[in-house]
């Protein structure tokens, strides 16, 4: 779901439990209990997706 040249990589620590968007503003819930703010954020279908720091990923279902 990512694009860009380089190959996405996801987060090995730390899952996205969940996200609340408000006013075009994201805010994701991650599995260690940190609320971040994701430089790039994509939902679909099949779940969501979060870059919570440049070049890393986390994964989320679907909501």
């Amino acid at each position: 779901m990512a694009d860009g040249a380089q190959p996405v990589k996801y987060s090995e620590m730390v899952t996205g439990k969940g996200y609340f968007a408000n006013a075009g503003s994201v805010s994701v819930v991650l599995s260690d209990g940190r609320l971040v703010s994701p430089l790039k954020f994509k939902s679909g279908p099949a779940g969501w997706e979060a870059e919570i720091s440049e070049g890393l990923w986390v994964k989320g279902g679907a909501q």
